[in-house]
């Protein structure tokens, strides 16, 4: 739903995906989606993260879907976390928001991707994100059983469409005639954000905190980099590669009309059959506050409906709206390693006091004091640095003089 605000307000490693940037020529495919690692795009490296494994085509794969609009933009703080334990693919269209691929067509085309990715000595993980939620319903539905995701991540799952306000709004929006439907996407803006996360975004802005998740010069240098080329358009040149492919579109009447009709509401009913036959492992993550979609009331029914041999829980996170849920209060990564444990190898620190998936509190400093903008906060924790210099922000990615690992 990025594309829908951002029209309201008018290096190279080897790697085992071909990454691609949006605004350069690409190579013809018959597949309606192409795959990329924001990470590998914009250079970024760590000690012991992205950048630096030995072998990243050896780690597991997680497979990222996103919302309606295609955006990779609502879980850009999770990347380099994500990227310490897995090689990240995450899809775009490649007809961008003109694209008219079928629902069928699209799970077709992911299918195809996780089956080629899955072998014996490698797992994948299937994460999607509303729109990309149902997507992911279907891809398990049709899968081989030998080529499986190990499991599934459905995040504020738009298969509560047909209830949800987006179903009536929505609609209504796309048959408006310009001006008035680019004025009529604020009333979709108001309810994708949520007004209490001001507070957070006022202590980023003044670096009086710093997300949990990225808490380290390497990572608040991407924090930067996505802050100045993606969402502010300032950053240019290879050490800001990351800006175009994170940078929200616009779209059109006629492109929101079709995604509403032929992606939400037509993938929602066909994966509806599905659920309670489910075979992969299950986690469900939605946003408190998410008044785009039923999120919370739809993690219940899907749970209620799946096989209980799959459900690895619910995780809520508290005050998320529509597009924060994979923000600065969940640590993805740990979700997905304590839920899918087992189907993973991973290696918990101690297996035996192991929380159930869901089960951690909000990640931050634990003696925030109570109320909505402290649980915005607790994903932010007080500073154990000076915050870095803008002009440093380009050089702790590949290429610039403070990455760990030399230019070739």
């Amino acid at each position: 739903m990025l594309c829908l605000l951002s029209s309201a307000w008018g290096l190279s490693t080897p790697s085992a995906l071909q990454t691609t940037i949006p605004g350069q020529p690409q190579s013809h495919t018959v597949s309606s989606v192409e795959w990329v690692n924001p990470l590998q795009v914009d250079g970024f490296c760590e000690l012991g993260g992205w950048g630096c494994h030995t072998a990243p085509q050896e780690l597991p794969l997680l497979v990222f879907l996103p919302g309606m609009d295609g955006s990779l933009l609502t879980p850009f703080m999770q990347y380099p976390e994500l990227g310490s334990r897995f090689e990240l693919a995450c899809m775009q269209h490649v007809g961008g928001l003109a694209s008219r691929s079928s629902f069928d067509d699209l799970v077709a085309d992911c299918v195809d991707f996780v089956a080629s990715r899955t072998s014996a000595s490698r797992r994948v993980v299937l994460v999607g994100e509303s729109f990309g939620a149902t997507l992911a319903l279907g891809v398990l539905d049709r899968v081989s059983q030998d080529k499986r995701p190990v499991g599934v991540v459905l995040v504020n799952p738009a298969t509560s469409y047909a209830r949800s306000i987006l179903s009536t709004v929505g609609p209504a929006c796309a048959s408006l005639p310009q001006p008035v439907y680019s004025l009529s996407l604020l009333l979709l803006a108001a309810l994708v954000f949520e007004p209490a996360q001001a507070p957070a975004f006022i202590m980023l802005i003044l670096a009086l905190r710093q997300p949990a998740l990225l808490a380290s010069p390497a990572r608040e240098a991407y924090l930067g980099r996505v802050a100045l080329s993606a969402l502010m358009g300032l950053g240019t040149g290879p050490q800001f590669r990351i800006g175009p492919l994170l940078k929200p579109s616009i779209i059109s009447p006629s492109d929101l009309a079709f995604r509403l009709s032929a992606w939400l509401e037509t993938g929602a009913a066909i994966v509806a059959p599905t659920i309670s036959s489910m075979q992969t492992p299950v986690l469900l993550v939605a946003g408190q506050r998410d008044r785009l979609l039923p999120s919370v009331d739809e993690a219940e029914r899907l749970s209620s409906l799946m096989p209980a041999s799959v459900n690895r829980g619910t995780v809520i996170v508290p005050c998320a709206g529509h597009a924060s849920a994979l923000g600065t209060q969940i640590d993805l990564t740990a979700e997905i390693s304590a839920a899918f444990a087992p189907e993973l190898g991973f290696q918990m620190a101690n297996a035996e006091s192991k929380p159930e998936a869901g089960a951690r509190p909000p990640i931050g400093a634990p003696n925030e004091p109570s109320g909505v903008s402290a649980a915005w906060a607790n994903g932010l924790i007080p500073r154990t640095y000076d915050s870095l210099p803008v002009l440093e922000y380009w050089e702790w990615n590949r290429g610039g003089k403070r990455c760990p690992v030399p230019s070739a």
